[in-house]
């Protein structure tokens, strides 16, 4: 295999070319056209397990992104995310890179001034709320202006009620078109 060094005199050999080299995006648009109805994400809901599939996810995450074109954001706006790991958080990441929007993921125990403040020194134009022990005490930090997506409910996590809904957002937008790999 060739390898790549740099000029730098402690620099590592790279184990790979430049030209292999390729995006998180890049490599989901492969994976989902190699194995469209394999499961890529596994979701628990109290004691039951829900499948995402490859090409699941993949359209939820296009109708997102055109949502966020629709909605006046452009590529390269910053888009928070605050959520506790769960499946709708990576969907939401993947929409942002497809979109071309910049991901600023939040801790999901800041408090409102917290969130505030990180929201604000963001730039973030929106916001996606998701699985969050308290909600409640956080709301008060998202600034006027910054338009919320709220996750569907997650059992046993709070109640998100203020902002857009996930799923009529999914319903009310074709998916934004990716040129494949």
């Amino acid at each position: 295999m060739d390898t790549k060094t740099t000029s730098h005199p402690t620099a590592m050999p790279r184990p790979y070319r430049d030209e292999e080299l390729k995006t998180i995006v890049q490599y989901f648009l492969e994976w989902e056209a190699d194995r469209p109805n394999a499961v890529f994400l596994r979701q628990p809901y109290g004691d039951t397990w829900k499948d995402y599939t490859w090409r699941e996810v993949g359209e939820q995450a296009r109708r997102l992104a055109a949502a966020l074109r629709a909605r006046g954001l452009q590529p390269g706006d910053k888009v928070g995310l605050v959520s506790k790991n769960c499946c709708h958080w990576v969907i939401a990441d993947l929409a942002l890179m497809f979109g071309g929007f910049v991901s600023t993921p939040f801790y999901p125990n800041l408090t409102a001034a917290q969130l505030r403040q990180v929201l604000e020194l963001s730039d973030a134009k929106a916001l996606f709320v998701g699985k969050l022990d308290e909600w409640s005490n956080m709301r008060g930090g998202v600034p006027e202006g910054i338009e919320m997506i709220r996750f569907p409910h997650y059992p046993g996590n709070a109640e998100v009620s203020e902002g857009l809904d996930w799923d009529e957002l999914l319903a009310a937008h074709e998916p934004l078109d990716i040129d494949p790999p």
